[in-house]
């Protein structure tokens, strides 16, 4: 199997074509899992090579195909997890949070572009609500009617801000979903807030945060 860090500069060098391209601003990009529109600026090789954040690729895959719901919290708007989730298990219901504008008009169109269907919400969260774009995410999902299990899988990236989002999902946490959390300056305690709930936490990378149900 091809591994990230094997591709070495050979990667760097052609990732580095690509941004210097005469290529318009966003591009289509063609995946394992459907096509997707993202800036040329972004990882496009590591699109196309399924090489995504590999340290966190085989525990998501294992445990997505067993879920009934996947929220991707800070879905960009390349919604790569989002899509890869619907792929590997066509019955799992995605709801998808991007709070950026443009981000989200782009996310939906990736949706629409590869024929699936999720719940794609314009909305921040956090450990208050304050207002309609910001919401707490057990809020949200009681709204929705959605009840989590240990069986389910939320992502989060949201640029320093997992700390406050993992406060508004509480009643959330309480039910032992696998939960997957990109690390960001600001967020150093997240691993110890996570071990207040019945998960096992492990950091994974220096980047990366895996919380599942402890046995």
């Amino acid at each position: 199997m091809l591994r990230y860090k094997s591709l070495g500069p050979f990667y760097r060098l052609l990732n580095w074509i690509i941004k210097k391209s005469p290529l318009p601003p966003w591009v289509t990009v063609r995946t394992k899992y459907g096509k997707l529109i993202v800036p040329k600026s972004f990882r496009v090789l590591t699109y196309m090579l399924d090489l995504i954040e590999p340290e966190v690729k085989s525990i998501f895959e294992s445990k997505v195909k067993k879920a009934n719901y996947f929220i991707d919290i800070g879905a960009g708007c390349d919604g790569w997890y989002t899509i890869k989730a619907l792929r590997l298990n066509p019955k799992i219901k995605a709801i998808a949070f991007e709070p950026d504008l443009a981000a989200y008009h782009v996310l939906r169109a990736n949706l629409a572009k590869n024929n699936l269907e999720a719940i794609a919400l314009n909305i921040a969260l956090s450990d208050e609500n304050l207002g309609s774009k910001c919401r707490r995410l057990d809020d949200v999902l009681t709204e929705l009617g959605v009840k989590l299990s240990s069986n389910d899988v939320i992502k989060i990236d949201v640029e320093g801000s997992a700390l406050k989002v993992l406060a508004g999902a509480s009643k959330s946490l309480e039910k032992a979903p696998c939960i997957i959390v990109e690390l960001h300056p600001g967020e150093e305690e997240l691993t110890s807030y996570l071990k207040r709930y019945p998960l096992e936490v492990s950091q994974v990378s220096k980047y990366f945060v895996v919380a599942c149900r402890r046995e």
